[in-house]
């Protein structure tokens, strides 16, 4: 087996390994929380570094401090949730389940991880000879063009006003 397939193969257990040992629930909550505290410290940023005005007057520390206390506190208190939620579902008897399935996601985050990994050193290792004898760089890349409308698809919702904004303009 070609080293570049145990890079892989390593990368895809670990997921699996932090998927299982965190469940479903906690994985799903966690990635919903990352997009989460990426939105709500862009969107919020400015209003709480102004309101930081009246204890710090530098404005690019008000602005890192603002930044950085709105993203890691979403992801604290995401993550907060999820534990509670996982905690039920054991309680409920439900843990097994939310591991497996949270194996199966870890999977699916790992091969998305290698996918995005690859992509970005495509154009540099297409012609090298490892990449040619590796197994596993070239079948994951074959999802390089489904990849890359799921991206423009995304960009193009993310980009284009509601349908209540458009109607109301």
């Amino acid at each position: 087996m070609h080293p570049a397939d145990i890079v892989i193969l390593v990368v895809l257990a670990l997921s699996l390994i932090f998927g299982f040992s965190r469940g479903l629930v906690r994985e799903a909550i966690a990635l919903a929380g990352w997009v989460l505290a990426i939105y709500l410290a862009r969107a919020y940023n400015e209003p709480m570094a102004a309101w930081l005005a009246q204890w710090v007057s530098t404005p690019s520390v008000r602005l890192v401090m603002s930044y950085g206390s709105l993203f890691l506190g979403t992801l604290v208190v995401c993550s907060l949730g999820g534990h509670a939620i996982s905690m039920m579902l054991r309680a409920g008897g439900l843990s097994l389940l939310d591991r497996f399935f949270g194996g199966l996601f870890g999977v699916l985050r790992g091969v998305v991880l290698c996918l995005i990994a690859l992509m970005l050193m495509a154009p540099f290792i297409r012609e090298d000879v490892w990449f040619r004898e590796a197994q596993l760089p070239r079948a994951i890349l074959k999802y390089e063009s489904l990849a890359r409308q799921l991206k423009d698809k995304a960009i193009a919702t993310v980009r284009s006003p509601t349908a209540s904004e458009s109607a109301s303009q």
